[in-house]
């Protein structure tokens, strides 16, 4: 969990909603990532959370890169993505991606 302090919910429905606001997410599926990712505080509940996952990639490519990397993959791949597509990754951009690869199959789950 974080070494700072952060902020204190009184109840799980803020956060919840928060994730739904945010991510376009069912409340159902706000609820299953809020409950896995607030602990216990006093006063409430808090975010909690691996402060590695904020440190930025050790490679940045270009979408031409990613191209490349996506064409040269030979085996069979099953892409799998939520509907709807989320604002920093857009149906149209994930469809370019699945169609970069030569064999492969997409399938959307909801969430």
């Amino acid at each position: 969990c974080h070494e700072r302090p952060l902020r204190v919910f009184p109840s799980m429905e803020m956060p919840v909603r928060a994730r739904m606001m945010a991510n376009r997410l069912t409340e159902p599926a706000a609820r299953l990532l809020v409950e896995r990712g607030v602990r216990v505080v006093e006063g409430g509940y808090s975010w909690c959370s691996d402060p590695r996952l904020t440190l930025p990639a050790a490679i940045r490519m270009t979408e031409a890169q990613i191209d490349v990397l996506l064409a040269s993959i030979a085996c069979p791949t099953q892409a799998i993505f939520a509907t709807p597509a989320q604002p920093y990754f857009p149906a149209a951009l994930r469809d370019h991606r699945v169609a970069m690869m030569r064999d492969a199959r997409l399938h959307l789950l909801p969430g």
